[in-house]
């Protein structure tokens, strides 16, 4: 039971959190799909993307059991949920959170 700060209480239902680290994204900088269990698992042009982050995570953990890592995820927002972790690397652009 949770207080709403305004007298009432609520149920919020606690949902199991069975992936363990979750990451939809790109994983190589041309757009690619990455190659798993191969490395270099993307091609040339992407040796500097994310300073090869998303790279070395796909390689070592893309068939790991409770890790969600995939270039796109049409349930995103139901595995956000039921995840304990989140990747957020480095991207390719000019902002701190790419």
């Amino acid at each position: 039971r949770i207080s709403a700060g305004t007298g009432t209480t609520s149920q919020i239902s606690v949902q199991t959190r069975d992936i363990q680290l979750l990451f939809a994204g790109r994983i190589c900088g041309d757009g690619t799909q990455p190659k798993p269990g191969q490395w270099p698992n993307c091609g040339r042009k992407s040796r500097g993307y994310s300073q090869g982050v998303r790279q070395e995570v796909h390689y070592h953990h893309h068939n790991r059991t409770g890790y969600f890592i995939n270039v796109q995820d049409p349930q995103y927002g139901e595995h956000l949920q039921r995840a304990r972790f989140c990747l957020a690397p480095t991207g390719g652009g000019p902002g701190p959170s790419q």
